[in-house]
This record gives C-alpha cells, structure tokens and sequence, in this order.
C-alpha cells in the first residue's frame, strides 16, 4: 500500500468487461489522524500495483464495506478518524467508472422511524440486488439489524 493504514476495511471488486475481466482489490480509510483517514488505495491484480485514488468525504475507522451490484462499494458508519465520534453517514463510489475518476459521494438516507444511529465496528453484507443487512456496532454496544434499500436509500429497522 501506498499509506500505512489501521481501522480500514478491505473490498473486492471484479469487474467484467465484453473479452476479459478484471480484479481490483479497494483499501478504505484509516484510525490515523491526518489527511491520510480519508485516503483510498486500489491494488490492480494484473498489474500487480497499488494505485491511490479518491479520498472519502469523511475521515473514517472501523467502518464496514460491502460491495453491492458487483458494481457499487458502500461505506457505512464507523469513526470519524479526526474526533472520535460515531458515524451515521453513507458513502458510495461507482466501481465501473474509470479507476482515475471514481469519484465517493455522499447517500442522502431516509431514516424511517428515526431508528438508525452512529455506530462504529458495525458489519454488513448484500442480501440481493437492492439491500444491504447492516447489523450491530459500538456506540453502547448495539445489536440491532437494518435494512438498507439501495434503490430508495430507505433505511429501515429489523424486528
């Protein structure tokens, strides 16, 4: 890696192309505070080199990643990495864009009911083509279960 790094997470991403696919593997955010807690770093399989590309909207650690789609790599919760405080936010970035424009943005999240709340060492993983089960975290220690629609940007807790 380019950045030394605690508190990240890991991705995945295999990209398929008309005559070949690709593999890239995404290492997201870091507990240290500085600039380096928004970094983002992609290591190219073939090519057996790590690239930086675009930072994150917000510093973060302890965070959880899922790749959703086999397109779409959602950063949720975790820690600002400048003040210690819980998240609440999402973040997404488009893998199928150009490695050198991907670009995070920010998900605008309805929280129905009011029931989401920052978390930190959180987990979630792609239940189908349109949710994401994102379970338990640490702000008290929580374990609670929400559902997460990727195409409304509904959040929604589970009984």
């Amino acid at each position: 890696m380019v950045n030394p790094r605690s508190g990240h997470q890991l991705a995945h991403l295999h990209r398929k192309f008309e005559f070949k696919t690709k593999d890239y593997i995404y290492a997201i955010g870091s507990k240290y505070p500085d600039e380096t807690s928004k970094k983002c770093e992609v290591y190219d399989i073939a090519k057996d080199k790590w690239f930086e590309i675009c930072d994150l909207t917000q510093p973060r650690h302890y965070h959880t990643v899922t790749v959703h789609d086999s397109r779409y790599i959602y950063v949720i919760g975790g820690r600002d990495s400048m003040n210690e405080t819980p998240l609440e936010s999402i973040e997404r970035l488009d893998g199928y864009a150009d490695l050198f424009k991907q670009k995070w943005e920010p998900v605008p999240i309805v929280n129905k009911d009011n029931a989401w709340s920052p978390r930190d060492t959180l987990g979630s993983f792609a239940l189908n083509d349109s949710e994401i089960l994102i379970y338990g975290g640490d702000y008290g220690w929580i374990s609670d279960c929400f559902n997460f629609n990727t195409k409304t940007n509904v959040i929604t807790r589970m009984e």
